[in-house]
């Protein structure tokens, strides 16, 4: 068999986040607002340190999270996200 170039693969990256009140986040907030751009599928600029990675835009295929913190009142303080992203061409 011959090989043959077809262009480059699709990428994909994934992307462990740590989120904390004491960096001036709200987790839960922040989860919800996560879980809802992985159900909609809504591509958009990947953008790490004020460097756009990629030409394409990217989309959330998933997520996973682990509560690390949480208080007396049920407020989460802290926690570990971890998303995979595909390159959306």
């Amino acid at each position: 068999p011959v090989s043959e170039y077809l262009g480059p693969g699709q990428r994909a990256s994934s992307l462990p986040i740590f989120l904390s009140v004491n960096h001036g986040v709200k987790p839960r907030a922040t989860i919800e607002k996560i879980e809802k751009a992985v159900e909609k599928g809504e591509p958009f600029p990947f953008v790490v340190g004020g460097q756009k990675i990629g030409n394409n835009q990217w989309v959330i295929t998933s997520m996973s999270e682990t509560w690390d913190e949480i208080i007396k009142d049920g407020r989460l303080v802290s926690a570990h996200v971890t998303l995979t992203l595909a390159e959306y061409v």
